[in-house]
């Protein structure tokens, strides 16, 4: 829960990198009550203002904890963090092919916009 209180002090004061974290806290319910739309909203803002991590994120969050999950925008996402180099990409890829369900790599076919 101090994290989560640090990293909250650090997003408003607008670091794109502390919103990435807290978001992250936010979408699993870790230290904070589990808000996936608050998450969404500080990742989406983040990766608006270039914050490259928040594109793997956001992966990860329509892809693990949105309800219902939307695979078509994870992979849209999944794509942008490839493409922007983020090195979380690709272990993000692994972990999602290995998810409960199916997740098509990036590349695999088209992507939404996201």
């Amino acid at each position: 829960a101090a994290a989560v209180r640090w990293w909250r002090l650090a997003a408003a004061q607008g670091h794109r990198l502390a919103a990435v974290n807290l978001a992250r806290f936010l979408m699993r319910g870790e230290g904070a009550p589990k808000d996936p739309c608050a998450a969404e909203g500080l990742l989406l803002d983040a990766a608006e203002r270039g914050e490259t991590t928040a594109c793997a994120a956001l992966a990860e969050l329509y892809a693990l904890w949105a309800e219902p999950a939307d695979p078509a925008h994870a992979r849209a996402w999944l794509d942008r963090a490839f493409a922007a180099g983020d090195p979380q990409a690709a272990a993000l890829a692994h972990r999602l092919g290995r998810a409960s369900q199916p997740f098509p790599l990036p590349g695999s076919g088209p992507s939404p916009e996201p």
